[in-house]
């Protein structure tokens, strides 16, 4: 019974909601006459643009896909050297196990999956691995923030900016611009390293701060969510070297910079000559599209969003855009799940295992 309780959880039914949703918007198009919606997609010329990708540049997008994976070890083993030394192979394996569950599992179990593999392998308990799980997301997130709002600043994105704005404004009556975005996503960059600098460096003044805002909470409530809040800045924990944490800063951005060259190899393969800014606008699309709660691999919003961006930067027919959203999302979907899944059933991993460790 336990193995089928990931399968009957809400969260579960709500991600497929999700992408029948973008599913639907991908594929067709709401009107008024003659039947409600009509086709968007002509599935013949989607399907000729997707075999006639490059294969060879594909394979170079899996490749670099799969190297990522054991770069995101190699950081992975500088979180956990405040705890102990590990080597970052084991660890690289770990993180491929953890991508494959996300492509096949709801609920980001894969987080869980590829904590628990860790700590196998390195004697520490899964709570302090998980916690440093939580703090590569940290760095994930704000590496990527940051680098766009550099782009923002540097680089104009006129093609897809424009259009978006124009958009925007007919849809919801809001004027919206390329110096707009860069500004408020400077402020929230800044609110986020203010509210990590806080919990890390003054953890009691952040749980008094903390207990404010929930005191409005019943009292068990409050108690379990200051324990979670205590647990959470347990888990920020990273070597303290400067050297280390520079080398962790690189590392961070440069898994970015490697995505946005993956997109651009990507865009080639269907024949689509993107520029720089291009491939890291669609990037961004991509890095929404996974932030969104949907079924496992991201299904639907990964499509959606990805093909928008493609649309907007290069003007390409919608079937077109579709067909390489769907051949990009492969590239990375097939060398993930394959090399994760030989992971998995190598160390053992049971679906039970994962089920108790999330609970």
């Amino acid at each position: 019974m336990k193995r089928a309780r990931v399968w009957l959880d809400p969260k579960f039914f709500l991600g497929l909601l999700v992408s029948a949703f973008f599913l639907f918007i991908a594929f067709y198009k709401i009107t008024l006459h003659p039947f409600g919606v009509t086709p968007r997609v002509d599935f013949h010329l989607m399907w000729i643009a997707m075999t006639q990708a490059n294969k060879l540049l594909l394979l170079a997008v899996s490749a670099q896909v799969l190297f990522m994976l054991f770069v995101r070890g190699h950081r992975w083993s500088l979180f956990l050297k405040p705890i102990k030394r590990v080597p970052w192979i084991p660890l690289g394996w770990s993180t491929c196990i953890g991508f494959a569950v996300n492509n096949l599992l709801p609920a980001r179990l894969g987080e869980v999956a590829r904590s628990i593999s860790a700590s196998r392998k390195t004697k520490i308990g899964f709570g302090a691995v998980f916690g440093t799980v939580v703090v590569e997301r940290i760095y994930d997130t704000l590496s990527l923030l940051v680098l766009f709002v550099l782009s923002l600043y540097v680089w104009e994105f006129a093609g897809p900016m424009d259009k978006l704005a124009a958009a925007v404004r007919e849809q919801f009556g809001v004027n919206i611009s390329q110096r707009v975005i860069a500004i408020n996503l400077s402020a929230l960059v800044g609110l986020i390293l203010l509210i990590v600098v806080l919990l890390k460096w003054k953890t009691e003044l952040a749980l008094r701060i903390a207990g404010f805002f929930f005191r409005v909470l019943p009292a068990r409530w409050r108690e379990k969510t200051l324990t979670g809040v205590r647990n959470f800045i347990g888990g920020l924990t990273q070597t303290t070297e400067p050297l280390e944490v520079i080398w962790i800063l690189i590392i961070s951005a440069g898994l970015w910079v490697i995505s946005a060259f993956s997109v651009w190899v990507g865009l080639a393969a269907c024949g689509l000559h993107a520029g720089a800014t291009d491939a890291i606008f669609v990037l961004m699309s991509m890095a929404i599209a996974v932030s969104i709660p949907a079924s496992p691999g991201y299904v639907g919003p990964y499509h959606f969003l990805a093909a928008t961006a493609i649309t907007l930067c290069l003007g390409t027919p919608w079937d077109q855009a579709m067909g390489a959203a769907i051949v990009i999302h492969l590239a990375n979907y097939i060398p993930q799940t394959v090399f994760g899944l030989f992971a998995l059933a190598r160390e053992g991993l049971s679906l039970k295992e994962i089920e108790e460790a999330k609970a």
